[in-house]
């Protein structure tokens, strides 16, 4: 096993061991499932087990947090929205959820209308990042050698139809360069190849990479948020390296299945606000690299309809297929 595995799995079950307490937390009184569609470890996973260990308290409910990993969350997604809506199973929902749609073609249910939308939690941007030895010190040396090489540079992703693939594809293409996309299973193999070098460059959401800048392991060339991320500003936005207009954001929240009375959601909302309100908590959750970014019931769903159909047409543009 190499230092770089063994480093990012202590760090990892380092973070586990703080939160995994909260995943079983436990409070007397019934039990909630928060589902989430990616392994443990990830941003997602603890972003819903540092606010389900706050939020079990206020509730007075028992709440654990269960992946069910499977089609890109698909798999997740669809077993809440065919549990009861009782309260019993929530959805840690993410940007990933409103792809779906778009990559997919065989979905058994409803991205939009089948969940009772709570709230958004959290937003991050993702990051084009090199290894430490990469001859690309700018983005604009990674634009360059990619138009002088068409198809030839590569980039590390989480996987097919993940984000991270679908950012490195949109600018490609608002760049009008060819990449060569090279899929991995989840972030941190890509990660852990684009340390060692095997790829030019990865694209990865910020809250994973976030360890790896500060070690100096990779380096930032450009960021996917309007404005530059606080954490790494010397990274510039793709937007004012030349693509004015280009702005990608991921996001964290909450969704119940249909038919979840309004009360119950309104309860829910209320909970997992006040946690992420809780001074202890939100540093917590700031340090994993994400700005808190609240949105009650109304605005979440209206985010996911939007975003459901800017995907598409992102899909569309960079001429890619759901499967």
């Amino acid at each position: 096993m190499s230092m770089v595995r063994r480093t990012l799995g202590a760090t990892v079950l380092a973070v586990l061991l703080c939160v995994v307490g909260a995943a079983g937390a436990q409070t007397s009184g019934p039990t909630t499932k928060l589902i989430v569609g990616y392994p443990p470890g990830g941003n997602i996973d603890l972003v819903g087990r540092l606010l389900g260990q706050e939020a079990a308290r206020r509730l007075h409910r028992t709440i654990i947090v269960e992946s069910r990993v499977g089609a890109g969350g698909a798999v997740a997604a669809e077993s809440v929205a065919r549990a009861q809506p009782d309260l019993g199973t929530l959805l840690i929902a993410s940007s990933a959820n409103a792809i779906l749609p778009a990559m997919s073609k065989n979905l058994r249910y409803d991205a939009v209308d089948d969940f009772e939308w709570v709230g958004t939690f959290t937003r991050y941007p993702l990051v084009l990042a090199v290894p430490r030895n990469s001859p690309y010190a700018t983005f604009s040396d990674l634009l360059k050698a990619a138009r002088a090489n068409p198809g030839k540079i590569t980039f590390a992703s989480a996987g097919l139809g993940t984000t991270p693939h679908l950012v490195g594809e949109m600018v490609g293409n608002a760049a009008k360069v060819k990449f060569l996309h090279i899929p991995y299973k989840g972030e941190m193999p890509s990660m852990v190849d684009a340390i060692g070098g095997q790829v030019d460059f990865v694209v990865l959401t910020a809250p994973t990479v976030l360890a790896r800048l500060r070690t100096g392991e990779l380096r930032a060339l450009a960021v996917t948020s309007e404005t530059r991320w606080k954490l790494a500003p010397s990274a510039p936005t793709v937007a004012e390296s030349g693509h004015p207009g280009f702005s990608i954001m991921s996001w964290v929240g909450l969704a119940a299945p249909k038919g979840t009375p309004a009360a119950d959601v309104a309860r829910l909302a209320e909970a997992f606000q006040q946690a992420q309100d809780v001074p202890e908590i939100r540093q917590q959750v700031e340090a994993t690299g994400v700005e808190i970014y609240t949105l009650g019931s109304a605005q979440t769903r209206e985010l996911m309809q939007r975003e459901v159909r800017v995907w598409r047409e992102r899909v569309a543009a960079a001429g890619l297929s759901g499967q």
